[in-house]
């Protein structure tokens, strides 16, 4: 019984009939199982190599320093700031509440 919904979406008058053989059919299944296993063992290498590519690259950025912008100064600029606000802060309450003693 021949699959006829193949043959209704593709244009095969052109393309010669092929007659397999019961051998070549056993044969044609190894050859499919060896392929989709070469595939497998390829995807698998290509991903294991970009792993490997993927943490050389982030232990690379790891090890090295970061570019510091002014966004950076900044932050660290208010960061002081606030210490000292909080710092004075503090002094004038502690002050404040000795003179209440």
């Amino acid at each position: 019984m021949e699959n006829t919904s193949r043959r209704q979406s593709c244009d095969t008058s052109s393309v010669p009939e092929i007659v397999v053989e019961p051998a070549d059919d056993y044969t044609a299944a190894i050859e499919l199982s060896n392929a989709c296993r070469e595939f497998y063992r390829n995807r698998v290498q290509a991903t294991e190599s970009f792993k490997r590519n993927l943490n050389n690259r982030n232990n690379d950025k790891a090890s090295k320093t970061t570019r510091r912008t002014t966004i950076d100064d900044s932050m660290d600029k208010l960061r002081c700031e606030m210490v000292r606000k909080y710092l004075l802060l503090a002094l004038i309450i502690e002050l404040d509440v000795n003179d209440l003693r």
